[in-house]
C-alpha cells in the first residue's frame, strides 16, 4: 500500500477547561465569550497571525447581531479580563477602512515571538463601584445601626 498524505484537520475554535475554570471566564457575560469564539477563530495556528488578528467593534457586531456599543463593550471586557491585547488600533475614513489588530493571551505573541501570557490567569476580579446602597450602609454603620441588603 502507498503512503497517504496526512489530513489536515478542519478549522475550529478549541477552549479548554482550564480557561472556561478561570475566574475571568466565569465573570465574563455572554457577549464577551461570544466575542472570544469569533476573535479566535481568525487566529490561523502557531506561527501564523497572533498579535496581527484583524478585527473591528463593525464586523464584530454585524457577526453576533448586537449594537456597536455592546460590541465595544466586549472587546473592553475581553482586554480588562486579560483575554486579548489591542497591538493596533484601527482607523476609520472616508479613503481607509483599517480594522484594529489583536492578540490572544493564550498562545505565543508571532509578531514579538513572545511566549503566551496567559493574562486571564491573573485576573483578581474588578472593584465594584460604589453604589447608592454602599453610601446608605456606610451612613447606617455610623449611627450604630447597619443595613444588610440593598435599599428598596
Amino acid at each position: 500500500m502507498g503512503k497517504r498524505k496526512p489530513t489536515r484537520e478542519a478549522r475550529h475554535v478549541r477552549i479548554y477547561v482550564s480557561m472556561i475554570a478561570t475566574p475571568a471566564w466565569r465573570d465574563l457575560n455572554c457577549y464577551g465569550r461570544a466575542a472570544y469564539i469569533e476573535i479566535s477563530s481568525r487566529y490561523g495556528g502557531p506561527k501564523s497571525n497572533n498579535g496581527r488578528i484583524p478585527y473591528s467593534g463593525r464586523e464584530l457586531a454585524e457577526n453576533l447581531r448586537i449594537s456597536k456599543p455592546t460590541a465595544q463593550r466586549a472587546f473592553n471586557d475581553l482586554q480588562d479580563h486579560g483575554f486579548i491585547v489591542l497591538t493596533k488600533r484601527g482607523r476609520y475614513g472616508r479613503k481607509r477602512r483599517l480594522a484594529s489588530e489583536w492578540r490572544l493571551t493564550e498562545f505565543p505573541c508571532d509578531v514579538t515571538e513572545g511566549p503566551p501570557t496567559h493574562a486571564y490567569r491573573h485576573w483578581q476580579g474588578a472593584s465594584r463601584p460604589a453604589g447608592v446602597a454602599d453610601f446608605v450602609n456606610r451612613a447606617h454603620a455610623q449611627n450604630g445601626r447597619h443595613k444588610t441588603g440593598p435599599e428598596v
